[in-house]
């Protein structure tokens, strides 16, 4: 799992950031908790996804690359306008999956290791049951 640099996080996980993102690195259920990332297509601009859910992703845990962190869904939201404000003041263009993917600030967390990559059942992959956004 890759993390961006500069992380959006949630106002009401702020403090729980650490603890939240090893936890999603090690497949953990997070009830509540709401990850922005990436899409795995060309079609979507990102992708919504419920921490819990994760497990079920079609891709490779190293393969996904997160931009935000969210206490719901709600927050997410929030989380998005924020995004889309920031890429259209310095881009003047709306095209997150386009800035994020040109963004070379995504980094694996010092808590990153092979076995904390793994989904639960041990496998590696997530399997694909977002939201497209």
């Amino acid at each position: 799992m890759k993390w961006y640099e500069k992380l959006y996080v949630g106002k009401t996980v702020k403090k729980k950031k650490e603890f939240l993102m090893r936890g999603l690195e090690e497949g953990k259920r997070l009830p509540g908790i709401w990850v922005i990332m990436l899409p795995e297509g060309e079609i979507n601009q990102l992708e919504l996804v419920p921490a819990w859910n994760l497990k079920f992703w079609h891709r490779k845990a190293e393969d996904v690359r997160v931009v935000g962190i969210a206490g719901s869904r709600e927050e997410a939201g929030e989380l998005l306008t924020e995004m889309v404000q920031d890429v259209l003041r310095e881009t003047g263009s709306a095209d997150l999956r386009v800035w994020f993917a040109m963004q070379e600030n995504f980094v694996q967390t010092a808590h990153s290791s092979e076995d904390s990559r793994q989904a639960e059942d041990g496998s590696g992959v997530f399997r694909n049951r977002g939201t497209g956004l």
